[in-house]
């Protein structure tokens, strides 16, 4: 009987989010948003909805005090220019904080679009949600694991850095080279409250369900893996080529390695979503790590380095973000 009634509150919910046609501002239900958040969701309207033609897309912003929609063109970005931002210029001049729900393809890249002459991420931090349900996320000491391929260099000398950044020495775990093996991080993940890892990431599998993190002995963490632990870190931050990708022929985000980390607990992710070098990698996070240190936490961190960020590395360094459940 009690999965039942649950069933029925659940069938009810999935009703609710399918009206006639797309909801106007004022059916929508409030979202729980912090004093200076804006929380930013696009959606495409209904095939047959005739009014869809040239306007296919609808979105929102919702901020503490105020709820605003707008028709939509298709996204494009030309020289960093999203038309989606310009109707929600006025709610996002104040934001602190700015939340896109339920990421996809055409939102992706907002952090970097320009919004008052600077990147959005430089006026605000911008973190993508996957709008999933809070879970109970892992406490403790650093887990590092650094190039456990054992053909990253740069990778190599990133985790030394961030394992003494974090003062692994002092309790937590930096598991180098072939002590990187997959029993062995799966076994320390579940007690580790912060995790890093620099090294290579390999996207796979429908919706990214394959997708991986290779490990010493030509092993790999599978997306699949981090949903079977008992709990995951706190914090994750993936420095490895496209470990923040989801499917890109999804309408919403797909279950990507940072994606699976978030449904299983984690409170933030901090993934690039395209290639980056593990030279540049590196250089990015010694920046991110000092401002870590410093007392700031993973979202303002990643906005503070991209925001320092100069013309050769900018395109590059805006391949990370933050994401958060």
């Amino acid at each position: 009987a009690e999965k039942s009634k649950r069933g029925e509150v659940a069938l009810d919910r999935a009703y609710s989010q399918l009206p006639d046609s797309l909801p106007s501002a004022d059916r929508l239900s409030p979202l729980p948003l912090e004093a200076g958040e804006v929380a930013l969701l696009f959606v495409r309207e209904m095939a047959f909805d005739a009014a869809a033609k040239g306007n296919p897309w609808r979105g929102f912003a919702a901020s503490a005090k105020d709820t605003q929609t707008a028709t939509l063109p298709e996204p494009t970005i030309s020289a960093g220019n999203h038309a989606w931002l310009a109707p929600f210029t006025e709610i996002l001049k104040g934001a602190k904080r700015i939340k896109v729900l339920a990421t996809n393809q055409q939102t992706e890249e907002l952090h970097q679009a320009t919004f008052e002459h600077q990147a959005l991420q430089k006026h605000a931090p911008v973190v993508y949600s996957l709008d999933v349900p809070p879970s109970q996320a892992a406490s403790g000491h650093a887990l590092v694991v650094a190039d456990p391929a054992g053909d990253l260099p740069s990778a190599h000398e990133e985790g030394q850095e961030v394992a003494e950044s974090l003062g692994v020495g002092k309790g937590g775990r930096l598991l180098s080279g072939l002590k990187g093996s997959r029993d062995a991080v799966m076994a320390l993940l579940p007690s580790s409250g912060w995790f890093h890892y620099a090294g290579h990431s390999i996207f796979a599998g429908q919706e990214g369900l394959q997708s991986g993190l290779p490990l010493a002995r030509q092993q790999r963490l599978l997306a699949a893996d981090v949903l079977s632990l008992p709990a995951v870190p706190e914090v994750v931050v993936l420095s490895a080529c496209e470990a923040g990708r989801s499917a890109g022929n999804s309408s919403t985000a797909g279950m990507g390695l940072a994606q699976a980390f978030l449904v299983a607990g984690a409170k933030v992710v901090i993934a690039p979503t395209h290639p980056v070098s593990d030279t540049l990698s590196r250089a990015f996070m010694q920046r991110f790590y000092k401002h870590v240190s410093a007392g700031l936490p993973p979202e303002r961190a990643l906005q503070t380095t991209a925001s320092e960020a100069n013309a050769q590395q900018e395109h590059d360094w805006s391949t990370f973000r933050t994401l958060v459940p």
